[in-house]
């Protein structure tokens, strides 16, 4: 075999070699989503909700995740809602309301009464099926770790947020999110 052949198929094995230990940011995503939540997951949710700086209003939540499509989140606190139930299957949410015995659709862009997070904040767990994953940086530090710094787009508009900044260590756990509107403004 020439030379010059031979250089060029080691160089080409070495550039593949390389690109297959590059880790993809959907693949950060998805570890880190599977650190938080795994196959199925028992949950615990406090929200408070701050308004200049005072306590205006809080909630509680507990339930259980079966894979990423279906979840149950029931009200614990405010005694008002206690019973009433938050419910998941496939991309249908529902609010349970246990004093009516009903059921009403609820869309993932709804605000949670008197917060600032909707109720897609809570049901929706799979990033990787409603955002595409671009990777910014990976020397980004939070506190005192070094993290992936990863930017989430939309697919569609139906999904909650428009774009997610997440900020996720390099064991993949996650250390922060940033919501933003469609205008690009911060929302939380």
């Amino acid at each position: 075999m020439n030379t010059r052949y031979t250089l060029f198929a080691f160089l080409l094995a070495a550039v593949s070699f390389a690109g297959d230990t590059e880790i993809r940011p959907s693949e950060i995503v998805r570890k880190s989503d599977e650190i938080l939540f795994g196959n199925s997951a028992e949950i615990g949710l406090q929200i408070k909700v701050f308004r200049k700086g005072k306590e205006k209003n809080e909630m509680r939540l507990e339930g259980t995740l079966k894979g990423e499509d279906k979840m149950v989140l029931y009200y614990t606190y405010p005694p008002r809602n206690k019973n009433n139930a938050l419910l998941k299957n496939g991309d249908n949410l529902w609010m349970f309301f246990d004093a009516q015995k009903r059921f009403l659709s609820i869309g993932s862009r709804q605000l949670m009464g008197g917060s600032d997070f909707s109720f897609g904040d809570l049901l929706n767990v799979n990033l990787n099926k409603d955002y595409i994953a671009r990777l910014l940086d990976d020397t980004t530090v939070v506190g005192s770790y070094q993290c992936y710094r990863v930017e989430l787009k939309a697919r569609e508009k139906s999904v909650t947020y428009d774009k997610i900044l997440c900020y996720i260590r390099k064991d993949f756990a996650p250390i922060k999110r940033e919501f933003f509107t469609a205008s690009g403004d911060k929302f939380k």
